[in-house]
């Protein structure tokens, strides 16, 4: 017997037809609203890596003393750390949701949720 990756419950199999991914359709709908809103998360974050990389190119010694210009990119770099472990925590998970929808055919309306 399988797990629901929403929710962790029992899945029960029919034995006719593909195995069910979920619990119930709840639980599908709460994995295809979490992937959306890991697509938004996700997308503010690459933005964020953007403006940072870009921030550190721009960085210029004749705009700020030395010193300055060394705490601004230090500052930028573990920004940017923070950034991506966090990008790579969400593509995680992200990719954990997707491959268990890919299980179900959602593209024809098709699904073996209660």
């Amino acid at each position: 017997m399988s797990r629901c990756p929403m929710c962790g419950d029992a899945v029960e199999r029919s034995g006719i037809g593909r195995p069910r991914t979920y619990c119930s359709r709840s639980c599908q709908r709460l994995a295809n609203n979490e992937v959306a809103r890991l697509g938004r998360r996700l997308g503010a974050i690459e933005l964020g890596l953007d403006r940072v990389a870009r921030d550190l190119v721009t960085a210029a010694d004749d705009v700020m003393p030395g010193n300055s210009v060394r705490r601004y990119r230090l500052q930028l770099r573990r920004r940017q750390e923070a950034l991506e472990a966090q990008h790579d925590e969400l593509t995680g998970r992200m990719r954990d949701l997707v491959s268990a929808l890919g299980t179900t055919n959602s593209s024809t309306g098709d699904t073996d949720d209660r």
